[in-house]
């Protein structure tokens, strides 16, 4: 399994999104993205332009309603797929990225009682980590699905969003064949840091301000158990800095309910990064979990220890 390469290129697609749980107007749209909603609660039909917050928030709201979404992460090389289902209450996630030059496949699912990690090692398959293990190997692949969560879980994007960004473009335009509302956001991060709590964007966010900061994607695998006021102010600025003076540019493509088919970030520190994402199978998305035949149980010590 290459962890380093997982982490590596989930750190850079989550640039794209952080959060975990919507909170604002609940009022979006009961489309059904690339796919149907087969028996899942449905919103109410959302009418006229989104605002800054509804747009942050419409992955969420979407994902409250239809419970299930996949979703085509492309960075930099081959794309991964996230899926994110909540039909057992919290929620669970599987993830894959195809063989490239750099390693080998990666499947990685989180459900209910731990995380699964599919091996390239023979005998059985998988290897289970307990939720709460000790195992290192465990413990990056918990942070590169935290990862990879916060790249589907948008309305805590809504407090940089709303403090320092402006729509600044809205045009109908097709994603595939469905009609949407392409809309441009314009993001002042400097501004923004200097408006929000910055230390709850620090400790929620810690991954993506430590990468954008520093440069190193996995500077923020592993969160520290606290971060003082002052060692997130310092790190909240380093990451305004690293913009340039150059603002963050969002965009986000939205049907006439709701229902978002794509969106793409760019952050212009050191070079644009950009990641986008495509939404499909909304409400008929499915994570399996592995037989349990082929799953060996992990220690709390590195494998091979």
């Amino acid at each position: 399994m290459r962890f380093a390469r997982s982490v590596a290129l989930s750190a850079a697609a989550m640039l794209v999104f952080t959060g975990c749980g919507s909170e604002g107007d609940p009022q979006a749209g009961n489309g059904s993205g690339n796919g149907s909603g087969n028996g899942s609660s449905a919103a109410p039909v959302r009418t006229g332009p989104l605002s800054l917050p509804q747009l942050a928030e419409s992955v969420d709201v979407q994902l409250a309603a239809k419970k299930s979404v996949k979703v085509t992460v492309s960075q930099d090389g081959a794309p991964a797929t996230v899926t994110v289902s909540t039909r057992n209450g919290a929620p669970e996630l599987a993830l894959q990225i195809p063989p490239d030059e750099n390693g080998g496949a990666v499947h990685v699912l989180r459900l209910r009682d731990g995380l699964y990690v599919m091996e390239e090692t023979g005998g059985k398959p998988w290897v289970k980590f307990p939720t709460g293990s000790k195992n290192p190997q465990g413990q990056i692949s918990a942070a590169m699905l935290g990862l990879a969560e916060a790249m589907i879980r948008t309305s805590q994007q809504k407090e940089l969003l709303t403090a320092g960004g402006v729509i600044a473009g809205q045009v109908p335009e097709k994603v595939g064949s469905v009609d949407t509302t392409h809309y441009t956001v314009r993001v002042d991060v400097a501004k923004a840091v200097e408006k929000i709590d910055r230390k709850a964007f620090v400790t929620r966010h810690w991954a993506l301000v430590q990468d954008i900061a520093t440069g190193n994607r996995l500077a923020g695998a592993q969160q520290p158990a606290t971060v003082t006021d002052a060692q997130a102010d310092a790190l909240a600025r380093r990451f305004a800095k690293a913009m340039g003076g150059k603002p963050a540019r969002y965009e986000f493509w939205v049907d006439a309910q709701g229902v978002p088919h794509k969106y793409t970030v760019t952050f212009p520190a050191r070079k644009d990064t950009k990641a986008t994402l495509t939404f499909a199978e909304w409400g008929t998305a499915q994570i399996t979990p592995p037989p349990a035949g082929q799953v060996t149980v992990a220690s709390d010590q590195p494998l091979g220890g």
